[in-house]
């Protein structure tokens, strides 16, 4: 690792993936912008193949001058590396992989020629490729479009990611360095022109002899990762006909895996090129880009190096009802705090005792309480989850990696899911819908409906109106009503069974009942299915389904719970109101009070005993109360005011 201590090795690689993910490459002032200039600049000056032939030259004066080209940059470049590295340590490091590294930019780059190639705008789909190939793109059709897309993400996937990652393992920056520059310097003179043929020969070995082992790596990932008999065979039968020793083994094993036809006729720099086909199956269409992501992403590029290393060591979302932590930094006993950090109805559903034979037998899916669901909810197409937070777990990974329009600020689970699935996640309001519809550069619109935490509603007819575009080129929009019980009106439930509408509901909040796990989705039959499969049997304990078949038949206790809600509701923005927390939001189950300075306020309402859920993000600082029972209601009005009365809080 040249000079780096296992431990500066690791942070250095830590801080440079979160670069990469967070930022993406830079947008202005990239080094290897400069790089390329220098590069182009050094070949008009040292490549005489115009000159060689008049002179008499031989070829071997210009591969020489190649050679002593690409030695003056690389070594320049490393030595300014070593200065920059004697000045801040391993940080050098750090933002090499950083510049190195290009999955976020390829995978959008790819996600922008997928999106209109699936709509038939081969205009808008050639020149989002233009951006990433060298060859000619104006005369390509769909399938063109799709065969170049899909083989650059392949071979990209090694160069730019795996090969990266695999230098930095061995060599740290120095290593990542070198092969970043060697692979720049191959793309801009390794072609087999009049003009490089020579002069840019040492570049194109070179560049083959570094990628050598990490493209038979990529190669092998590829195949343990698709179809892996097909990957193989491809891999072994049709590389060695490629001319590049390495994109052969890639893109021959990434074909395989994806079972689509690359290959055949390319025009390159003018010149019609004639290449062997590739892989097996049908030619590629707009959606095999995306399973060409996913493919790149699921492998050690993705999954096993950002996945484990970065993801896991970023805290998940946190939630309410975490009442131990309250304790454990705050002391006293549970029983001495008023716990309103969850939107969890403080009246349970009163259970009678679990019969026996509830425990004994094996817990297939109850059609008493499927009867119970369809008609509490006036929906037909649901299936029982174990929690609607199954839900929210499962179908990021039912779904091409894609991207994703989350009206934000909302329950984080959706966003985090998303992510550690491989897809592009944005935050957008509910204003910015429209435009991003409008543009189609959204697959999946997530809406927490009423709105968790702010208590924003959104009208039916809106919703609708956001899923026939969505759906017009195969979008989901996926609506979470976990907090719909006591607002029906606006519910899509009605209107479940479209293609693409997707509606998660939880029995926990409203029946104060999260403790059993049971949810509901709702979407069209064939998704119903597929959800299905995926989950596998006994997903749901047997108690579980008795006490929601129970519960949800209940009318008369549903009409005193709604009853109950709205009351308290009332109550809670009077005495948030008169303490001068004031809600700009608010709903049976929840209650949002935006201000400044709300982390200092929360730790001021936890010395008084009072657990309320903290927002403490740059976009939105708030804290939300969820429902107090009428037995602490005063004790909470009184311990509310003592917190707001120090001198210190300014709301």
């Amino acid at each position: 690792m040249l000079n780096l201590s296992p431990t500066h090795w690791l942070l250095a690689f830590i801080l440079g993936l979160l670069l990469e993910l967070c930022l993406g490459e830079p947008k202005r002032f990239h080094p290897l912008v400069g790089f390329g200039w220098l590069a182009s600049s050094l070949e008009r000056r040292f490549n005489l193949a115009h000159l060689s032939q008049i002179a008499g030259q031989s070829n071997w004066h210009n591969i020489l001058r190649g050679a002593l080209a690409w030695l003056l940059l690389i070594g320049a470049s490393l030595a300014a590396f070593a200065l920059l590295k004697h000045f801040i340590g391993w940080w050098a490091d750090a933002l090499a992989l950083w510049f190195a590294l290009g999955a976020r930019s390829l995978f959008e780059h790819v996600r922008a020629i997928a999106r209109p190639l699936s709509t038939g705008d081969l205009v808008a789909a050639r020149l989002a490729l233009s951006r990433i190939v060298s060859r000619n793109c104006t005369e390509l059709d769909d399938t063109g479009i799709a065969k170049a897309g899909l083989e650059s993400t392949l071979e990209n996937g090694a160069d730019a990611i795996f090969a990266s990652l695999f230098f930095f393992a061995l060599f740290g920056g120095y290593g990542v360095l070198l092969h970043r520059l060697a692979n720049t310097l191959d793309a801009m003179w390794g072609y087999k022109t009049v003009r490089l043929f020579h002069f840019g020969r040492i570049a194109a070995r070179a560049d083959d002899v570094l990628n050598f082992i990490p493209a038979r790596l990529t190669a092998l990932s590829y195949t343990l990762l698709g179809h892996c008999r097909s990957a193989f065979s491809c891999w072994q039968n049709q590389a060695p006909l490629w001319d590049s020793p390495n994109a052969g083994p890639v893109m021959a094993s990434g074909a395989g895996a994806l079972q689509v036809s690359l290959g055949g006729e390319a025009t390159y720099h003018g010149e019609i090129h004639s290449r062997p086909e590739l892989g097996c199956g049908p030619v590629p269409t707009a959606h095999d880009l995306q399973r060409g992501i996913v493919l790149v992403q699921n492998g050690p590029v993705d999954r096993s190096f950002i996945r484990r290393l970065i993801m896991d060591a970023v805290n998940q979302p946190q939630h309410g009802g975490d009442l131990q932590r309250a304790v454990s930094a705050y002391g006293g006993d549970l029983a001495d705090w008023i716990d309103c950090s969850s939107g969890i109805a403080p009246w349970a559903y009163p259970l009678p005792a679990v019969p026996d034979h509830i425990w004994q037998r094996l817990p297939d899916q109850d059609h008493a309480l499927l009867l119970a669901a369809q008609n509490y909810y006036g929906c037909e197409h649901l299936l029982a989850l174990a929690g609607s937070q199954v839900g929210i777990a499962l179908l990021p990974k039912l779904r091409p990696a894609c991207r994703v329009a989350i009206i934000s600020p909302t329950y984080a689970e959706h966003h985090w899911q998303w992510q550690q699935a491989g897809h592009e996640v944005i935050a957008i309001t509910s204003k910015q819908v429209d435009k991003y519809l409008e543009s189609r550069s959204i697959d999946v619109l997530i809406v927490v409906n009423p709105n968790n935490p702010s208590g924003q509603h959104l009208s039916a007819s809106t919703l609708l109106s956001w899923h026939e575009k969505l759906v017009l080129h195969g979008g989901w929009m996926i609506v979470d009503e976990a907090f719909a019980d006591c607002a029906p009106a606006a519910s899509l439930l009605p209107h479940a069974g479209k293609a693409g509408l997707i509606i998660l509901r939880s029995i926990g909040k409203f029946f104060g009942l999260a403790g059993i796990r049971l949810g509901f989705i709702a979407c069209e039959k064939q998704l119903l299915e597929e959800i299905k499969q995926a989950l596998g049997p006994w997903h749901i304990s047997g108690p579980a389904q008795w006490a929601g078949q129970i519960a949800l038949s209940d009318k008369a206790w549903q009409a005193a719970q709604q009853q109950r809600l709205l009351a308290n509701q009332e109550s809670m923005i009077d005495t948030l109101s008169e303490a001068g927390l004031a809600p700009s939001g608010s709903l049976p189950l929840l209650h949002w009070c935006p201000t400044p300075n709300a982390k200092a306020l929360h730790s001021q309402l936890a010395k008084q005993k009072i657990w309320c859920r903290l927002f403490d993000q740059n976009n939105h600082q708030g804290l939300r109360f969820g429902p107090v029972a009428e037995h602490q209601q005063a004790q909470f009005k009184t311990r509310l005011i003592a917190a707001l009365s120090n001198p210190t809080m300014v709301l």
